[in-house]
């Protein structure tokens, strides 16, 4: 998997897609609601490039699409990626930038996680 972040349409039809469970690409478009002045080989396009990027995948019999990954996964994947291609740094410092912005329950959340990953780590053998 790579070329990671997505595009605001690419994750507008990935959440259509995540609502839908499974969706002809005619069923995705609808579900977004989008501007009628996009076309729809335009939209095509944007579908292919989700599918190419192995977020979904078809069903060759009957067009139909659905997730590979959850919302989650690619979440992970988007912010991965945009860390490493704008952030060399070390992740102390990135988050450093971003405390100020945290209220209580937030900080409470990241405290979980790294206990959570620490008790992960203890566990391996």
């Amino acid at each position: 998997m790579n070329d990671f972040p997505l595009s605001r349409r690419e994750w507008q039809l990935l959440t259509a897609l995540w609502e839908l469970g499974q969706a002809t690409a005619d069923e995705i478009f609808a579900h977004c609601n989008l501007s009628p002045r996009l076309k729809r080989s335009a939209l095509e396009c944007l579908l292919k490039m989700v599918h190419k990027r192995v977020v979904m995948r078809s069903e060759i019999d009957s067009q139909r699409f659905e997730p590979c990954l959850n919302r989650v996964e690619v979440a992970s994947l988007c912010v991965r990626a945009l860390l490493t291609q704008g952030f060399a740094g070390p992740i102390s410092e990135m988050l450093a930038g971003r405390a100020q912005d945290m209220n209580e329950a937030d900080l409470e959340e990241l405290e979980k996680l790294i206990q959570d990953h620490r008790n992960r780590s203890t566990d391996k053998p």
